[in-house]
């Protein structure tokens, strides 16, 4: 059996209005493998096109994913990439903490995504840039837990002396 495409489990949305809270989708579980195809059938107003776009994550300000998940296999990789290249930029550009950030909110946001390694390498760079060896000691031990064979995870594989003291 191939993976799922697209995974809805409990899926509960909401609108704020001027009455108070209206919910048009609440309980919705679907899932969806490649090549199959899937309709939504209901009566008008009953959440078709709420539990569509929460789904391909194009709900409104004023809506709001309440509970339940959602994992659009192609989506959420395309997503968690493009969070890992802008932690890089960042971190070329001497952001260093806005690249930990980034990747800590990949991690977070992402995490059966295969870019958790790259992840944990921006973090341990960025610490190692800002001279936190501490923060940089723990991201590393996470990395040799979770990816014992890592050059990064191995104790100073990484950097031999900080990237500022060029003189010595």
């Amino acid at each position: 059996m191939s993976e799922k495409l697209l995974a809805v489990s409990r899926l509960v949305t909401r609108f704020a209005t001027e009455a108070g809270e209206i919910f048009p989708s609440r309980g919705v579980d679907l899932d969806l493998a490649p090549g199959e195809a899937l309709g939504l059938v209901g009566e008008s107003g009953s959440g078709k096109s709420v539990t569509a776009r929460a789904a391909i994550r194009l709900l409104t300000p004023e809506s709001a994913l309440r509970d339940g998940s959602i994992r659009f296999r192609d989506l959420d990789l395309a997503l968690a990439r493009n969070e890992i290249n802008v932690a890089r930029y960042y971190l070329q550009r001497g952001a260093y903490l806005a690249a930990a950030n980034r990747a800590q909110d990949a991690i977070k946001r992402f995490p059966t995504s295969p870019v958790q390694k790259d992840a944990l390498d921006i973090i341990i760079e960025a610490y190692d840039r800002m001279g936190m060896p501490e923060l940089r000691d723990d991201a590393r031990k996470v990395l040799a837990k979770n990816f014992p064979a890592d050059r990064m995870a191995r104790e100073g594989q990484n950097r031999a002396k900080p990237w500022w003291k060029f003189w010595q």
